[in-house]
C-alpha cells in the first residue's frame, strides 16, 4: 500500500494527475483482491481502514464519474470475501460475516459520494480563484502595456509624495532612469520657485481636496527645465486615501510656440 502511494506521488510530479486516481485505485484493488480472495488473509480493521483511505484518496484526485468504480469495487471485494467465507470457511480464521461485507460496501459508496461532493466544492473555489488571478494578471498586463506605450508620464506617489512607480516614458521625458527616482520625493524634480506651491496643492488633494491640475517646470538630467502640465488625484484603497496618482505631460513646445507668437 505504501509503495502504491509513492507511485502516485511520482505520477503527480510527472504531470499524469488525470490518470493517477485510476492507477492508484487499480493497483490497490489488485493488492486487496489478491490478499482477500486468493490468499484469503484475515480481514482486520486496519485493512478495512486502508481500503477506505485509498478509495477516498483516489476519488479525491479525480472527480470524474469513472472514479466511483474504485470505491464500489473496494466494498465489493469485502462483500465477496464475506460470501466466500460463508460457503467455504477458511481454516483457522474467523469467517468475515455477510453483514460486515455489506456494511463495507455501503461505507465505500458513501465515502466515494462524500468525497465527490467535497472535491467539487473545492474545485469550484479554486477555479474561481484562478479566474480572478488570471483576470487580474490580464488587467495588470494591459496597464503595463499602456504605461509602456503612452508618451505622458504616469506616476504614483506615496503619502509622503515619494515615487512608488513611474512609467517608462519618464526616461524619455527627463533622461533619468525610473529606478533612480523610486523612493525619492517628487519635489526633487521641481524648479525651486514652484516647489512650495506644488507641495501645498498636493497636500490639499491628500486631505480631501479636488484633483490638481498644475503647470510647472521639471528638471531634466541635463539641468534644463521642461514646462509640464500635471494632473494628480488621490488613490483610494479600502475607502482610505493611499497617496496620489497622476499624469505629467511635456508642454514645452506648446509654451515656446505661444511665446514666439506673442513676440511676433
Amino acid at each position: 500500500i505504501a509503495s502504491i502511494f509513492f507511485l502516485n506521488a511520482w505520477m503527480v510530479r510527472k504531470g499524469w494527475k488525470d490518470v493517477t486516481s485510476h492507477a492508484v485505485g487499480g493497483l490497490f484493488l489488485v493488492v486487496i483482491g489478491y490478499g482477500l480472495l486468493v490468499v484469503r488473509l484475515p480481514v482486520t480493521p486496519g485493512m478495512v481502514l486502508a481500503c477506505v483511505v485509498c478509495s477516498g484518496y483516489a476519488f479525491f484526485q479525480n472527480t470524474g464519474p469513472g472514479s466511483l468504480w474504485i470505491s464500489v469495487s473496494s466494498g465489493a471485494i469485502f462483500l465477496a470475501r464475506a460470501m466466500l467465507d460463508s460457503h467455504h470457511p477458511p481454516d483457522g480464521i474467523s469467517p468475515f460475516p455477510i453483514t460486515h461485507g455489506t456494511g463495507a460496501l455501503i461505507g465505500m459508496v458513501i465515502v466515494g459520494l462524500l468525497t465527490y461532493v467535497f472535491r467539487r466544492e473545492i474545485d469550484a473555489g479554486w477555479q474561481e480563484r484562478e479566474k480572478l488571478l488570471r483576470d487580474g494578471q490580464e488587467r495588470e498586463d494591459l496597464y503595463r502595456d499602456l504605461m509602456e506605450r503612452v508618451n505622458d508620464v504616469i506616476f504614483v506617489l506615496s503619502d509622503e509624495q515619494k515615487f512608488i512607480s513611474l512609467s517608462s516614458s519618464f526616461r524619455k521625458m527627463t533622461g533619468w532612469e525610473e529606478s533612480e527616482w523610486i523612493g525619492k520625493t517628487f519635489h526633487g524634480l521641481l524648479h525651486p520657485d514652484e516647489s512650495i506651491k506644488v507641495n501645498e496643492r498636493f497636500m490639499a488633494v491628500l486631505h480631501g481636496g479636488p484633483p490638481a491640475l498644475l503647470n510647472m517646470r521639471i528638471r531634466r538630467n541635463t539641468g534644463e527645465y521642461l514646462f509640464c502640465e500635471l494632473f494628480a488625484a488621490t488613490r483610494l484603497r479600502d475607502g482610505a486615501t493611499k497617496g496620489l496618482g497622476g499624469i505629467c505631460r511635456d508642454i514645452t513646445e506648446r509654451i515656446r510656440s505661444e511665446e514666439e507668437l506673442l513676440e511676433s
